[in-house]
């Protein structure tokens, strides 16, 4: 009976209705039978012109994947287009039973199908097949190597540690091969595919490149510097400072940048001070600001007055490598304290600021307060050096800013000293320091330091007058509450802001009307308080 079922679909498979085909080479795939009639019939499917014939076969074929299917497959793969992918996937599928056939085609195809073949060799995922890849990057063209370093890159972080052993034992052996016959495309394709493999293990194989001197070993050495800065080293490996030391004395822009990347990571002994020292003079920023970086690791005192000077400098490379290395070096806080006397650029004060601002805990009581006063001597003097120490508190301690600013005006307002409390108000005008509080005493003490021209042009491009009305709209703040309360304002001033808001609308006329009647109150012998009493009968309150 399944005999007689199995003939019936076979017929259908071979029926001129295409629709009929497909569905019949559907359901061979899904019965997964291994039977040579069904064999016979998918493999002139596999050959088929229509396409979708082709496609319905190649879903049958996978389900039971054969190397009796390699010619067929290796056809469609060979042809290209979108069914290839599809065949590369089913060659893959037959695993190592199609190894020998893919190694015979190999050495006879052309570059073109070679690379077809490799991802087809790399998935396979034998040890048999990447040693054949790598010993094909010792004949092939560079268009092949970089095929086969190419697919290796792709899967080389799913083999096990095991295969990824076996993988560099074998290109240990490639790469003496490769250099007996100076095969230097071969060797620097070795070179890169240890990098991706990233076994410690390497080290000394990648470093003895490194030394290799003579412009043929140009690129090996490039790459093999990639490939050690792929390894990842941390913590002490004097062998590879000390070779990458010497080389950077010398290093033109481009090999220095790759040296220093292999050595950012790697701490340095003392007996490489003298060496650190003699890179501060190289013509390379690379390598200047590697060097730099290096005095900020060791935390000295001598280090970091050096360092501080780098930020002066013209390289924005050698300033950014200063600001980092003295952004670890809490030590530093003393002589960036001390460096701001000698600052009178932004830039540089405010490169110390941001330093600053990773030693905020190391800047006691008594080294804020002494910040604050230099701040506060400039301000009086109406020197510009104040934004040097203005900047550092806002940058690093803005609470501390905010809170003794603040005090501070108070303390001068309640003094009726107006003026020298406007210059501190400023220093709170902005972004999250005006808060309203801000507002409100900036207010008064405007109001005060105003000319107060009842003129309506004037009145109303009156900044004090515009937080008034912010304050009013916009706040917390009971205003009333607090200008009745407010010992500073006299009947003029309160005349100027009750006049102003009573020809208004709403809330703010009623706030007016309130500032006028307080006027009268509080002020009945005044020589404005008759004039009160007018505005109030014309605005009829």
């Amino acid at each position: 009976m399944a005999e007689k079922i199995l003939n019936k679909i076979l017929t259908m498979a071979k029926s001129s209705d295409i629709e009929l085909q497909c569905s019949a080479i559907l359901v061979l795939g899904e019965l997964g039978l291994k039977d040579k009639n069904i064999t016979i019939l998918l493999k002139q499917k596999l050959a088929s012109v229509n396409t979708v014939i082709k496609n319905f076969a190649l879903d049958a074929v996978r389900a039971v994947p054969s190397k009796d299917y390699a010619e067929e497959l290796l056809t469609i793969l060979e042809q290209g287009g979108k069914e290839s992918k599809k065949a590369a996937d089913v060659l893959c599928a037959i695993h190592s039973d199609i190894l020998p056939i893919l190694k015979s085609r190999f050495s006879r195809y052309n570059d073109y199908y070679k690379n077809l073949v490799i991802p087809v060799l790399i998935s396979l995922n034998t040890a048999s097949g990447r040693k054949f890849l790598l010993d094909a990057i010792l004949t092939n063209s560079l268009d092949v190597l970089k095929a086969i370093c190419f697919s290796f890159r792709e899967k080389i972080e799913t083999f096990s540690a095991q295969e990824k052993k076996a993988l560099l034992a074998h290109i240990r052996q490639c790469i003496k091969e490769a250099t007996v016959h100076k095969k230097y495309t071969a060797i620097t394709s070795y070179v890169i595919l240890i990098g991706f493999i990233n076994c410690p293990s390497s080290k000394g194989l990648l470093l003895s490149f490194v030394k290799k001197d003579g412009d043929a070993y140009a690129h090996v050495r490039r790459n093999a510097l990639l490939s050690l800065k792929r390894l990842n080293l941390r913590g002490r490996h004097d062998d590879v400072a000390e070779v990458l030391f010497s080389l950077l004395e010398n290093a033109d822009q481009y090999a220095g940048k790759d040296i220093v990347d292999v050595l950012q990571p790697i701490t340095f002994s003392k007996t490489f001070d003298k060496k650190i020292q003699r890179l501060l003079q190289s013509q390379n920023p690379y390598v200047r600001s590697f060097a730099i970086s290096c005095l900020g690791r060791n935390g000295a005192r001598q280090s970091a007055q050096c360092l501080v000077q780098y930020l002066k400098e013209k390289d924005t490379l050698i300033r950014q490598a200063a600001q980092e290395a003295l952004g670890g070096m809490p030590s530093a806080v003393p002589l960036l304290l001390k460096a701001l006397q000698t600052m009178c650029v932004e830039d540089e004060y405010m490169t110390i600021a941001h330093i600053l601002k990773n030693h905020k805990e190391k800047i006691t009581s008594e080294r804020r307060a002494k910040l604050f006063s230099f701040m506060e001597q400039h301000l009086r003097k109406r020197h510009d050096a104040y934004k040097i120490y203005y900047t550092v508190l806002k940058t690093v301690m803005p609470e501390y800013l905010y809170d003794n600013v603040l005090k501070k005006i108070r303390l001068l307002k309640n003094r009726k000293k107006f003026k020298e409390a406007h210059a501190f108000t400023s220093l709170l005008s902005t972004g999250l320091l005006f808060t309203d509080e801000v507002k409100y005493e900036a207010s008064i003490i405007g109001l005060k330091n105003s000319n107060q021209d009842i003129a309506l042009r004037s009145r109303n491009n009156d900044t004090v007058l515009q937080l008034f009305e912010y304050l009013l709209k916009s706040s917390d703040i009971a205003l009333l509450k607090r200008i009745k309360s407010e010992k500073n304002l006299e009947a003029h001033d309160l005349f100027y802001v009750g006049f102003h808001f009573s020809e208004k609308l709403f809330e703010l006329k009623g706030f007016g009307v309130a500032i006028l009647k307080l006027l009268i109150k509080k002020y009945p012998r005044s020589k404005v308080a008759p004039k009160a009493k007018k505005k109030l009968a014309q605005v009829g309150a």
